[in-house]
């Protein structure tokens, strides 16, 4: 479900955490979604999309996952390949100006 999230986002657009709960909340007809599960899962989606692009280099082929990463966040000091990604891939897109 996050994944498909980020996947229906545009080339530069910023996609915010809080948001994406909230409108997975309302789209599955409940109250509220778990931050710590969301983190879980967000970080599941970066880390498996990296590998995939390691793979293959080729960056249209992989789910988004820079767009909803800020780089100063926490979340992003989790990831095992560092956050020079995100801020490069968030670089190339305008995301941050």
């Amino acid at each position: 479900m996050i994944q498909e999230y980020i996947n229906n986002s545009e080339f530069g657009d910023k996609l915010d955490v809080k948001t994406m709960r909230n409108d997975l909340a309302i789209e599955f007809n409940e109250d509220f979604t778990c931050p710590m599960t969301t983190g879980i899962f967000l970080k599941i989606v970066a880390e498996y999309n990296y590998e995939k692009y390691k793979g293959k280099k080729e960056i249209d082929l992989i789910c988004p996952f820079w767009r909803i990463f800020e780089p100063k966040s926490k979340l992003s000091e989790k990831l095992t390949f560092g956050k020079k990604f995100v801020i490069k891939n968030r670089v190339v897109e305008k995301i941050d100006n």
